[in-house]
């Protein structure tokens, strides 16, 4: 557990690496970081100076956060644009996004094709490794079933997230300290990395619940064609029968049935962790915000426990879906938390 906000010394630190070595300090940085699960790039942020920092083309840039001396690294950056604000004391306001744009900006320039039998994390990292991404990318072993293909005009960053998907992988994301993908897990395995509640100054600030009963599925298939000879199609179907509040028991014996899932899985197992991976998120109604006093354990994707004595409805074990830190001493950061309780409506904490 950090200390409270009254034992909290925080300071700012950002520098910028040009491709040839050149380092620059931005100096006095200000600004936020933000990171949200269902944003194209994940983490971004704005970061302003009062000294010019220069063009910025083809820099890094790597904020740090100084917490009771202890340094914590909040990504690696691109620059988008350097913007000039006139006043009594002029400042430049530096637009970042994390690296996965540079995959996301990279298009294929002609056809691209893997063959069956394609070892799918090394064809991966040797992609983006080529473009100087250096990710940090769950093992598995897991080959292509079928050849895969992609048009002229296809960017790397989707090549590389259709190819993590068949092995199991999560998407390329920015996890709160650098790019990385992760193996699909259920989030009932998960560990919990934090906990939340009033004591800890935590706020409650919002919350909504999905009204509209009928989007909200409990069955959905998926399937991962063949190559119409030797390599037969596989399937899968996650149904809740009896185990959350949209279950079939619970609707009274009725089936809500999602758009069939069309996929490039490696094998059954990994086709079956995709369809109840997907069954289980779509099924977390629930959103949670609150203002929280910032905690290294505290990001994107990790899962903890909120207790609230005001809104105990509301307590309950989440996954951090948006966070967001101001670069302004200690400022309360605000999180965004997907309800997540298992198979079970409301449970508490252990």
């Amino acid at each position: 557990m950090l200390p409270t906000s009254d034992r909290r010394h925080v300071d700012w630190r950002c520098h910028a690496v040009y491709p040839t070595g050149r380092v620059v300090e931005i100096t006095g940085p200000r600004g936020t970081l933000d990171w949200d699960e269902d944003s194209a790039s994940v983490a971004g942020g704005r970061v302003s100076t009062t000294v010019d920092p220069g063009d910025l083309i083809g820099a890094r840039l790597y904020p740090v956060k100084v917490l009771n001396g202890v340094a914590y690294q909040m990504g690696e950056y691109a620059a988008t644009a350097v913007k000039p604000q006139y006043g009594i004391t002029p400042s430049w306001q530096i637009d970042l996004i994390d690296l996965s744009v540079i995959a996301a900006r990279t298009r294929l320039q002609s056809p691209l094709s893997l063959p069956r039998g394609s070892h799918i994390v090394s064809a991966v990292r040797r992609r983006l490794g080529a473009l100087g991404l250096d990710i940090a990318i769950a093992d598995a072993s897991e080959t292509l079933r079928v050849p895969i293909a992609w048009d002229v005009g296809a960017d790397e960053l989707t090549v590389a997230n259709d190819l993590l998907s068949a092995a199991g992988l999560g998407p390329v994301r920015a996890n709160g300290m650098r790019l990385a993908s992760e193996r699909r897990r259920d989030p009932g395995s998960m560990a919990d990395m934090w906990r939340m509640d009033e004591a800890n100054g935590v706020q409650v600030i919002d919350y909504s619940v999905d009204s509209d009963h009928l989007a909200i599925p409990n069955r959905v298939v998926g399937v991962a064609a063949g190559d119409g000879d030797t390599v037969p199609p596989l399937r899968a179907v996650a149904a809740d029968e009896r185990s959350t509040r949209w279950s079939w028991a619970a609707r009274g014996g009725a089936w809500v049935d999602a758009e069939p899932i069309r996929s490039d899985a490696a094998s059954q197992a990994v086709l079956e962790a995709e369809v109840w991976a997907w069954l289980r998120r779509r099924q977390s109604s629930m959103r949670v915000t609150v203002e929280h006093l910032w905690d290294p354990d505290i990001r994107i994707g990790t899962a903890g426990w909120l207790t609230s004595e005001k809104w105990p409805l509301l307590s309950g074990r989440y996954i951090v879906a948006a966070t967001s830190i101001g670069m302004d001493f200690d400022a309360l950061a605000p999180s965004s938390l997907r309800r997540w309780d298992g198979w079970i409506s409301f449970v508490a904490a252990p």
